[in-house]
């Protein structure tokens, strides 16, 4: 029987029913890709009037955190008095999934 994309009587598969990696288990290796990252950095040849108004500063579809769950990155905001916008979503190896959205309030460059 097959039910249409938004039919209401569609459910996931039971947790039994989904292979669970052993923790012991050595990783996959992975075949090689190309993966596009940015980090915003204020271009030098900026003077000190001029204004750097970048609006994507930071992007890194593939970051894999260590064992520990945990990383720490940085990047240059702009010198717009602006939000922005954190996007952060990702999956286990299990193939479950999370993410959250946290706003960053830029006050401008120092004077």
């Amino acid at each position: 029987k097959l039910l249409a994309a938004g039919a209401r009587n569609l459910k996931g598969p039971k947790k039994g029913d989904i292979p669970q990696v052993p923790a012991d288990a050595e990783p996959t290796p992975a075949l090689p890709s190309i993966v596009r990252e940015y980090a915003h950095q204020r271009d030098p040849a900026l003077g000190p009037t001029d204004r750097d108004l970048a609006e994507t500063v930071f992007w890194h579809p593939v970051l894999v955190l260590p064992e520990s769950g945990r990383t720490r990155v940085e990047l240059q905001l702009s010198d717009d008095v602006a939000r922005y916008q954190v996007l952060i979503a990702g999956h286990t190896v299990d193939g479950r999934i999370g993410g959250t959205v946290k706003t960053i309030e830029a006050v401008g460059p120092p004077k």
